[in-house]
């Protein structure tokens, strides 16, 4: 895409479609990741941030693509940094708290079962 109001279409499109068509923004996500042609790399102007950023937090979101894959490809890409920095934070932040609940789950099972312990041994 060539000219800043294209990009401004083109999220604008995302939005309206995939209310129907989740699935968009995956298709999306993959046309702003792929490859240019050399010959027409000048031609095309780096998709903005805000548009990167909605939509990778779509994909997440949605639960279109798992964290994994999206990072694979972002690795493969020349998006700058800067695009995908709060995207890279959220996941990690999220893993973490995944992490933190299983942690709390787990411990809440030990608490109940020593607490029957403890009333069987009352109990005897």
């Amino acid at each position: 895409m060539s000219a800043p109001g294209l990009w401004t279409q083109f999220i604008e499109t995302c939005r309206k479609y995939a209310k129907n068509k989740p699935s968009l923004w995956k298709d999306a996500f993959i046309l702003i990741t792929s490859p240019q042609p050399a010959e027409s790399v000048a031609k095309h102007q780096e998709c903005p941030q805000e548009i990167v950023e909605e939509i990778l937090n779509k994909l997440v979101e949605e639960k279109l693509m798992e964290p994994l894959p999206i990072l694979d490809r972002l690795c493969k890409t020349k998006l700058k940094l800067g695009s995908v920095r709060s995207f890279l934070v959220k996941v990690l932040d999220r893993n973490d708290i995944e992490e933190d609940e299983k942690e709390a789950a787990k411990l809440q099972d030990e608490t109940a079962s020593i607490r029957s312990h403890i009333e069987s041994i009352r109990t005897k």
